[in-house]
């Protein structure tokens, strides 16, 4: 008898360790026939709470270059006038030191380097432009007409 018992008594033993009682409830299923409920609309607006709007990028990027950048831009747009190509290359190099994100600065020196019969660096220059463009259309057809000019000239 008392077998019996001990028997029973760990039968309940383990049943009980076996059974959770933290059940949850399988999550509700939504009929996909039924149309959801349409959001509240927005709370109505004061006459004297200023009108909000979400961010809209600007359709074609402005880029406004230090005037310390302007000055090396026009001093190296000089050099090149009169023929010095390295000077002009090396100018602007000093003025991609302060501006590294300025793409018409890249655009310049591409057309440095191809006016220096450096093809492979030029079309590497404006394609790093054009990396840096965004949305600037004659930026980017100027970088375009100089690798297609740095690849002619690779290919005589």
């Amino acid at each position: 008898m008392r077998l019996t018992w001990l028997l029973l008594f760990s039968l309940v033993l383990i049943q009980g360790c076996s059974v959770t009682a933290d059940r949850t409830a399988p999550a509700p299923v939504r009929d996909a026939a039924k149309p959801r409920p349409a959001p509240p609309p927005p709370p109505a607006r004061k006459a004297d709470e200023p009108e909000v709007y979400a961010y809209r990028a600007p359709a074609e990027p402005v880029f406004k270059p230090a005037r310390p950048v302007l000055a090396l831009v026009e001093k190296a747009e000089d050099q090149r006038s009169i023929g010095d190509l390295a000077g002009a290359a090396v100018t602007l190099e000093r003025a991609l030191r302060i501006e590294r994100r300025n793409p018409h600065l890249w655009n310049r020196l591409a057309q440095v380097r191809l006016d220096q019969g450096d093809y492979a660096q030029a079309g590497s220059l404006a394609a790093k432009s054009n990396a840096l463009a965004g949305d600037a259309p004659d930026l980017r057809r100027d970088n375009a007409r100089i690798m297609a000019a740095a690849d002619r000239a690779r290919r005589r």
